[in-house]
């Protein structure tokens, strides 16, 4: 349905064209002019094309991409709704060091930009210790017997490729 309107489209733009022209002989009575400047309408028409080709591309590129982010946080959203947050909570009571890094971990109201930045700084290059309590280990194997369906389901989404960081995540608590 959408072929045919389209063709239907561009055929009542060439009728509409073939008219605005002829109107034009008749009024002006003059060939030359009008085939004349029927010829630099069409010399134009190629870049005319090419530059709203590539205006148009860049702008539906853009919004895809857009669209896609928006989709790709959703999903990450629902991870940390549905399973992150649980999962956090039970790994941190692994964490054998936690006393240094709680300060890094606790987000406080008044914290700015630069403070989440700093956060995120050290705790990148911070070496935490992990202790395999029994009891941490059953809680834990728990929530990812829970959390395998949804794993697979998160780490086939394409959409995510996009978002190394997370899907690195999400690949390392799925082979945890």
């Amino acid at each position: 349905m959408k072929k045919y309107s389209t063709m239907i489209t561009i055929i009542i733009l060439l009728a509409l064209s073939a008219i605005i022209y002829l109107i034009q002989l008749i009024l002006f009575n003059s060939p030359r002019d009008t085939f004349f400047g029927l010829i630099q309408d069409l010399a134009f028409l190629p870049i005319s094309v090419a530059l709203v080709t590539v205006a148009l591309s860049k702008m539906i590129e853009v919004r895809e991409k857009r669209e896609r982010l928006n989709k790709t946080n959703m999903l990450i959203s629902a991870f940390f709704s549905e399973y992150g947050i649980d999962l956090m909570k039970k790994m941190i009571l692994c964490v054998k060091n936690i006393e240094e890094i709680a300060p890094y971990l606790n987000v406080k109201e008044e914290w700015l930009a630069r403070n989440f930045t700093t956060a995120s700084n050290v705790l990148k290059t911070f070496k935490i210790v992990v202790e395999s309590k029994s009891m941490c280990l059953v809680e834990l194997k728990e929530i990812l017997k829970k959390m395998r369906e949804t794993l697979m389901v998160i780490l086939s989404n394409p959409a995510l490729l996009e978002q190394e960081a997370f899907t690195d995540m999400v690949w390392a608590v799925f082979h945890l």
